[in-house]
């Protein structure tokens, strides 16, 4: 069975895979822009959504050990049942917060550069439509709430372990 860490580690990876994945998918896109937008505009958003999730993917794959025990807490001592179903919460969250980043990292790329060049265009931000500023919305609480199941997810767990303690989650 593989430890929790191990886990992690392999979630770390399949990230980086999606992450590249994706960096193509953009790729294919940018290369099909409209010919009317400046090459440093087109440059500056290939940078953005291509060579930053390139990095990222590169750097997920080649430390992912080192990653998934950023991310866990060292168990200290703690007693086997407790600690078992801690881990497999801990794991849990960092999972779910990992699958949230993937699908959101590449859509904030994706809006920055919308908005990059919004601003550089002359018409500016009345381009920019009600439905694209909500998604831009909806894009930035889900990185908000996978930052937080992947570095606040403690205080979640001690809520959890509170409702489980007090018998209302039996």
């Amino acid at each position: 069975m593989l430890s929790r860490e191990e886990v992690v580690a392999v979630a770390v990876r399949l990230f980086a895979v999606f992450l590249t994945v994706q960096a193509i998918r953009l790729s294919v896109q940018a290369i099909s822009a409209d010919p009317g937008v400046p090459s440093g505009d087109l440059a500056l958003g290939i940078m953005l959504t291509v060579i930053f999730p390139l990095a990222a993917a590169v750097l997920l794959w080649l430390f992912p050990l080192s990653i998934a025990s950023t991310l866990l807490p060292i168990n200290k001592g703690k007693a086997p049942q407790s600690n078992n179903y801690q881990s497999i919460l801990e794991t849990g969250c960092i999972l779910i917060g990992l699958w949230l980043l993937a699908s959101a990292l590449t859509d904030m790329f994706y809006w920055v550069v919308i908005l990059i060049v919004a601003a550089r265009s002359d018409i500016g931000f009345a381009v920019i439509l009600t439905e694209d500023i909500a998604n831009m919305i909806a894009t930035g609480v889900q990185v908000f709430i996978a930052l937080y199941l992947l570095l606040g997810y403690r205080s979640i767990l001690n809520a959890l372990n509170s409702l489980r303690s007090k018998g209302v989650s039996r």
